[in-house]
């Protein structure tokens, strides 16, 4: 008896930074052992390869054996038309077991033309083949692509065989591609979130988009209408705990930092609540307990924090320094209830852009760790601010979108010369200055960092803005 999956991607098998290839046996359910791969072929399509296969025996939350690929690779044009990474293995089926798949992985091409891809396999049930197949198209640029499948019917009995696994990319369908033709440039980077091929009592299913755990915004807070004011919004259908930070006193390395910062939270022209002091509430009762119960309350009792549960809507939180002081300063918003209906959408974070270590520093957080990749729009405004009564706007502001370990992922300086401008577009987040910036990232869950400066260096008030788009 023969299983085989294929996955064929019309964007060469760039396997990922983050590619899983699961055969997954939760209880009662038959197991899978790769013998065999990966493989490449073409060998030569493939550069910066670092794809390895293995089989982790009972994963934590997974009960049985997991064939997992993980690895990161570039695929490039070649003499082939096709390029395709496989492995290969055993499995031993129980009754009621299915086999299904459930896919996720984004592509960044610069290939001219769109290309298909077919997530395909089929086993040999009671002596006849049993199919699935589904088709869809990779379009130029980044975008990221989701699915699942699986057998109309489950093994009625105990079997064992062999199984395959592979992912296809097709560069045409045309004759072969000769290295020195006008296509021998192109290449793709194909990172995979989730490519699970089960074998289970029930069906493989895609794992729930990353979300905002945490933003946050570091400026150097000045005084009037250049203190750090921070907009975020709430969607969903519950209600949300959350924790805001106003924090000043405890940043390291990063020069001198307000002293004394203060905190209010706003809902339209509504002033919900204001900190001082963290330990204690704007009356003088202590939240002392409450702060630390959330496991990070500030360092400094200087420094300042809310607890609140908000509804689904629209908020302000401004830091100040207490008594006109000035200096750099962080605001944040943590997520409290991770598992309540409702998420951190966005932050718009206005401020005085300055140099050096003055410049704007957007943050967020995306978790839980085991869910798959969102899409992400960050944005810095600035010329369009007049048009809302901003004196002294940012002229021409850059940003640049980092990972937890400073290195650079994207950078934009004019928006249009994104290369994923359509998609800011059809998302309705295009800037209304062709000054301003804008970029699509699709990151994994992690750390986040976004700069916004001056593309000349000079000094005015921008905002910096991060949309999750799932």
């Amino acid at each position: 008896m023969r299983a085989q999956l294929r996955l064929r991607t019309a964007s060469a098998v760039v396997i990922a930074s983050i590619a899983y290839l699961y055969f997954v046996a939760p209880t009662f359910a038959g197991t899978l052992t790769i013998t065999s791969g990966p493989t490449f072929t073409p060998a030569s399509a493939f550069t910066n390869n670092t794809i390895t296969g293995q089989v982790v025996h009972n994963p934590p939350g997974i009960t049985g054996d997991v064939a997992k690929l993980t690895g990161t690779a570039t695929v490039v044009s070649s003499n082939s038309s096709s390029a395709k990474v496989e492995i290969s293995g055993n499995y031993t089926a129980n009754p009621g077991d299915l086999i299904s798949a459930a896919y996720s992985f984004t592509i960044d091409s610069n290939f001219s033309r769109p290309v298909s891809y077919t997530v395909e396999g089929s086993a040999t049930v009671l002596g006849s083949p049993a199919n699935f197949n589904k088709t869809d198209t990779v379009l130029p640029g980044l975008h990221h692509y989701k699915g699942t499948v699986q057998l109309p019917i489950s093994f009625p009995f105990p079997a064992s065989g062999t199984f395959t696994s592979s992912f296809t990319l097709n560069f045409g369908s045309s004759a072969a591609m000769a290295p020195d033709s006008s296509d021998a440039t192109e290449s793709l980077v194909l990172r995979i979130q989730q490519a699970d091929v089960q074998l289970a009592p029930t069906a493989a299913a895609n794992a729930p988009a990353c979300r905002a755990l945490n933003i946050s915004t570091r400026l150097a807070v000045a005084t009037g209408t250049n203190v750090l004011i921070g907009g975020f919004i709430i969607t969903g259908n519950d209600p949300k705990k959350v924790i805001i930070r106003g924090i000043g006193p405890s940043l390291t390395g990063v020069g001198a930092t307000l002293t004394d910062p203060t905190l209010e939270l706003h809902q339209g022209n509504t002033t919900l609540v204001t900190n001082d002091d963290w330990k204690l509430k704007s009356d003088g009762t202590s939240q002392q307990a409450e702060v630390e119960a959330t496991t990070i309350p500030p360092k400094n009792d200087s420094e300042s924090a809310i607890v609140v549960t908000l509804n689904p809507g629209n908020y302000t939180a401004v830091l100040a320094g207490k008594n006109g002081g000035t200096g750099i300063g962080l605001v944040e918003v943590y997520d409290l209830a991770q598992g309540a209906n409702a998420q951190l959408a966005n932050i718009s974070t206005r401020g005085l852009v300055q140099s050096g270590n003055d410049v704007m520093i957007g943050g967020f957080i995306l978790g839980p760790n085991s869910a798959d990749v969102s899409a992400v729009v960050v944005r810095a405004l600035g010329p369009s601010l007049s048009s809302f009564g901003i004196a002294n706007p940012l002229p021409d502001p850059t940003i640049e979108l980092h990972d937890k370990d400073g290195a650079l992922i994207a950078l934009n300086d004019n928006w249009k010369d994104c290369p994923n401008k359509q998609t800011i577009i059809d998302n309705g987040l295009a800037p209304t200055n062709d000054k301003e910036s804008a970029l699509l990232a699709i990151p994994a869950p992690g750390n986040y960092t976004a700069i916004v400066r001056d593309a000349n260096d000079v000094t005015g008030v921008a905002t910096v803005e991060a949309y999750n788009l799932q």
